[in-house]
């Protein structure tokens, strides 16, 4: 352990392997700030201190990396499709609690992308609790190259905590958090950050607790490198009392990709043209609720029905118009609203 105000290494640099085996745990609680160059081990490592602590390069440590405090993540190896052994990408669990903020700080330097946990279907899991950040650091046009503001996701854990980017977030052609996994969300969460992609082949899938929101206010961004897939709303069945919880758009989204809605609820104030919540997208609906939260928007996009107890509804007290072509070959029902949602719902276009 170092406390106090201790550090590791000349002008607390530590450049020497810092390996924590398996079953142990190292812990830095001091008020100093740190650099760590080399973590090993499969231990875990403890982060709580009131200073901050830098992780810079590649590292073989493949335990569990709990964050109480802020710690910057730099200096990856990266490339355009970056291996597993990117920066963090052989830790099992980062793990960011409250008054805990990860900043993916990016390089300088040169056009690296993908520097935390690089690329290549990483299994490195990011769990953010209440209080907790992930975030980038701040950018302007003139000190930090656009590519290398990209930073690839896998699985994530939403617990309370908050997805975002730092001043200056400049988009390039990834985008700045690619979401290339699962998100799983247990408490109601927020992802603020700009320019989010959701290019995962299968789609991005964000499963929502029952009873749990994730609020986006940020903007899910059209990839002009990679492709525009879509997302997923609770494909899953894992989550506590059941993946049907609720997402709501609010940001000026330019996503191309599909919007799929296996269940629970997607709620949107508007729809179809780029800058709006549901941007382009086209929706399917499969046993979930489409529902409209803002008077006075047309939402255009065409919406499918496919299996399962399918509804569109507007939020009470509102009156939504959906103005695309409702069509579907698949066996689902469709209701217009619900005991809780019970607004006015006007159909604008002639549907199949």
């Amino acid at each position: 352990m170092v406390g106090g105000a201790g550090s590791l290494g000349s002008s607390a640099s530590y450049s020497k392997s810092l390996t924590v085996s398996t079953g142990a745990s190292f812990t830095y609680s001091s008020s100093a700030n740190q650099t760590l160059l080399d973590l090993r081990g499969a231990g875990t490592i403890n982060l709580n201190g009131a200073g901050t602590v830098t992780i810079s390069g590649d590292h073989q440590f493949t335990g569990t990396l709990n964050v109480s405090q802020t710690v910057n993540v730099k200096g990856g190896s990266g490339g355009t499709y970056a291996s597993t052994t990117t920066g963090l990408g052989r830790t099992t669990l980062i793990d960011i609690k409250n008054g805990g903020t990860l900043v993916a700080a990016g390089d300088t330097t040169t056009t690296s992308q993908n520097t935390l946990i690089g690329d290549g279907a990483p299994t490195t899991t990011i769990q953010i609790n209440q209080g907790g950040v992930l975030t980038t650091s701040g950018y302007t046009a003139s000190n930090v190259p656009a590519s290398s503001q990209t930073f690839n996701l896998s699985s994530i854990i939403l617990s309370g905590g908050t997805i975002s980017t730092g001043t200056g977030a400049i988009a390039s052609n990834w985008g700045i958090f690619n979401f290339g996994g699962t998100v799983t969300v247990t408490a109601d969460s927020t992802i603020s950050a700009a320019f989010s992609t959701l290019t995962l082949s299968t789609g991005t899938v964000f499963d929502v607790a029952a009873g749990v929101t994730l609020n986006v206010t940020g903007t899910l961004h059209h990839s002009t490198s990679g492709t525009d897939v879509g997302f997923i709303l609770n494909k899953n069945t894992t989550c506590t009392g059941g993946c049907i919880g609720t997402m709501v758009l609010a940001g000026a989204n330019t996503y191309t990709g599909y919007s799929k809605i296996n269940g629970g609820t997607l709620s949107v104030g508007s729809g179809g043209s780029s800058g709006t919540n549901l941007s382009t997208s086209t929706v399917t609906i499969s046993g979930g609720t489409l529902l409209g939260n803002t008077t006075g928007n047309t939402i255009s996009n065409a919406i499918t029905l496919s299996t399962g107890a399918n509804v569109i509804a507007a939020q009470s007290g509102k009156t939504v118009t959906f103005g695309g072509i409702i069509s579907g070959a698949g066996t689902g029902a469709l209701t217009v609203g619900d005991a809780t949602n019970n607004g006015t719902v006007v159909f604008s276009n002639t549907n199949t």
